[in-house]
């Protein structure tokens, strides 16, 4: 059995795992309210499970667009049937036959209607953009949700891309946003964390644990930027120090409380006292930031330096990425979350 072939045999496992238990939680809701919520939590960890096979990134080739533009089919080795998709699923070109047929591309998968669709079709190949004004225009017209996304050029000349000196005369630090384990907890609160100005990692705490980010509060100065990364994700925003860093007092626990197992903020503490853990705030102004469901990769800013893109380091401690191309690669990275 090939991969993909294990891959459908699961995702069916667990779709047909949870329609029975959806519909098991509705019939017996009147009768069994004790057990509703702990089903419902059940119904949650499959959607979660389910979740992950939309992160694997596949290649394959357009092979098919509809007369009208409005879909297509992409044919990938991985699969025997070719994979339908929308022109509202392409993420940085516009669909046109024209263009489009035999172009390479990659995706991902959903699962939609009883079958895989494709999803956050990318370009993977060379498609010439309109050079004058009136088909730049055209396309502008036909899809202006996505018309940032899409280089176009009137002529061939390129300025040399200059650093904003945001960028300049300070540290700029890579940090990760989550664990991958507490990923769903951490973005159902980033909104709170934009709305009160910080963010927040882990550290060690007590002459026996483990001292991770203890030195932050020396580490990270006022002024000093961060770009936030959210793992498996992409960037999420780019950061200015504003004040030291801190043990999180109850004002601050009260914000990211919902992210806790814990239901009040004295079983929080009561939880870092018996593991030896704490969190540590990071008070920030978000410079630039965009949605969590849209992180910026490299493909966003038309990165042109090959494999010198910096992220998914492990850890939660501030580095500094030892790329020459980091700085114009956290200022293209701003461009694109202000634009």
């Amino acid at each position: 059995m090939s991969g993909i072939d294990e891959l459908k045999e699961e995702l069916e496992k667990y779709k047909n795992y949870y329609w029975s238990l959806f519909n098991k939680t509705k019939d017996d809701c009147s009768h069994y309210k004790d057990t509703i919520h702990e089903k419902n939590l059940e119904i949650m960890r499959l959607k979660r499970k389910l979740s992950i096979y939309n992160v694997k990134i596949y290649h394959g080739k357009v092979t098919f667009v509809s007369p009208d533009n409005t879909y297509g089919f992409i044919e990938c080795p991985d699969f025997e049937n070719k994979i339908s998709f929308h022109k509202l699923n392409c993420m940085d070109f516009i669909l046109k036959k024209i263009q489009m047929i035999d172009k390479n591309v990659i995706f991902n998968l959903d699962f939609v209607h009883g079958k895989f669709q494709a999803t956050n079709i990318k370009n993977n190949d060379t498609v010439e953009q309109p050079k004058d004004y009136y088909n730049i225009i055209d396309d502008f017209m036909e899809a202006p949700e996505m018309f940032d996304n899409i280089n176009y050029t009137i002529d061939d000349k390129k300025e040399e891309y200059k650093i904003n000196p945001l960028f300049e005369n300070c540290d700029v630090w890579y940090m990760n946003g989550y664990n991958t384990k507490h990923m769903i907890d951490v973005l159902s609160i980033w909104e709170h964390l934009i709305d009160n100005g910080f963010v927040y990692t882990w550290c060690g705490c007590g002459s026996s644990s483990n001292n991770v980010n203890s030195k932050l509060p020396d580490k990270l100065k006022i002024s000093d930027k961060i770009a936030w990364y959210f793992p498996q994700r992409g960037y999420s925003s780019i950061l200015e120090v504003k004040g030291k860093p801190h043990l999180a007092n109850d004002n601050e626990l009260s914000v990211i409380k919902s992210s806790f197992k814990e239901n009040t903020i004295e079983e929080i503490r009561g939880s870092f006292k018996k593991w030896s853990w704490n969190v540590m705030v990071i008070p920030v102004n978000f410079l630039a930031y965009t949605s969590k469901d849209k992180c910026i990769g490299s493909d966003h800013v038309n990165w042109k330096h090959d494999n010198d893109w910096s992220y998914g380091f492990r850890g939660s401690s501030a580095i500094k990425p030892s790329s020459p191309f980091w700085l114009e690669q956290v200022s293209m990275m701003y461009d694109h979350m202000k634009k």
